[in-house]
């Protein structure tokens, strides 16, 4: 198991590393750190998101920051009201949703074999209920999306299919 899932054993299996959409990355081997591409850090990190090359959010300290990723600059402010009156006025306020992060962002379709094969006792159950809904959709419904089998495997199907994207453009809109 080690051989095969190296990458885990190399770092642990509760600390993760993600490139962010600016090309940075964010790790939580000693606490969230953003790591710029110049060698600067943000260390601590509590929250954040992602929006127009920018990684806005808050830290464990209470206070708040926006880094943009293309210049490498990291502004702090001591207060919300800074906070959001700098991002206001930098029109770094997402129009549609925020998605706020505080962990690994990444699909988890990464390491879905090492979960599966770390919870056989309950994936192999589920895959089986899952490999059973399929059969009774395409043999016996022949696939047709009015019959309750079929709708259930598009549902599941849909539900992974939306969070390997999801997983894929962690920015906000």
């Amino acid at each position: 198991m080690l051989v095969c899932y190296q990458s885990q054993a190399g770092i642990g299996l509760g600390d993760w590393i993600c490139t962010t959409p600016g090309k940075n990355e964010i790790n939580n081997f000693s606490g969230p750190t953003l790591y710029l591409q110049n060698g600067e850090q943000l260390e601590g990190l509590n929250n954040w998101f992602f929006y127009r090359s920018n990684v806005i959010g808050q830290l464990y300290n209470n206070k708040y920051f926006v880094v943009n990723e293309t210049s490498f600059r990291i502004d702090t402010f001591r207060t919300k009201e800074e906070w959001l009156n700098f991002r206001r006025k930098n029109n770094l306020n997402p129009k549609v949703w925020t998605r706020w992060f505080g962990t690994d962002w990444q699909s988890p379709f990464d390491d879905l074999g090492f979960y599966l094969f770390m919870t056989f006792y309950i994936s192999i159950p589920l895959i089986l209920l899952f490999l059973w809904l399929c059969y009774k959709a395409i043999r016996h419904e022949k696939f047709n999306i009015r019959k309750p089998y079929t709708v259930i495997v598009t549902l599941i199907i849909t539900i992974v299919l939306i969070n390997y994207l999801l997983g894929q453009f962690p920015q906000s809109i």
